[in-house]
């Protein structure tokens, strides 16, 4: 009786201590766990942070090319504008030039009867 109490107190003695292996196994493999876990909620932490960082650059990048467009819009109407006054300025200066010549031919006109009458006033003084 004794005999079978001491062998079967050494089996359980066995399992006992296969039971603690494993046991210990699980307690390092649940602390790896909890580390792992512990780093993708650090990692997941960083990643929310450069999102909203990102984020916030996003925008304001968006800032940056809405007043780079407002800015484009605004050279393309000077331009146009420009153009416009372009078109405009050389019309006149068309005009003036037409006016202009008109005036000479009226001024040598002018100068040749001013000749002539003035031959005419000579001769019938002479």
């Amino acid at each position: 009786l004794i005999q079978e109490a001491d062998a079967a107190m050494s089996k359980l003695r066995g399992e006992v201590s296969e039971l603690e292996a494993t046991l210990s196994q699980t307690e390092n493999e649940a602390y790896s766990a909890k580390q792992e876990i512990e780093d993708l909620k650090d990692q997941a932490k960083r990643l929310e942070i450069q999102g909203r960082e990102n984020e916030e650059l996003v925008v304001t990048l968006q800032s940056q090319s809405s007043k780079k467009d407002d800015e484009i819009r605004k050279l393309q109407e000077d331009i146009n504008q420009t153009k416009l006054q372009e078109k405009e300025s050389s019309l006149k200066i068309s005009e003036m030039k037409v006016q202009c010549n008109r005036l000479r031919s009226q001024l040598k006109e002018t100068k040749e009867a001013f000749v002539n009458e003035g031959d005419r006033n000579a001769e019938e003084f002479a």
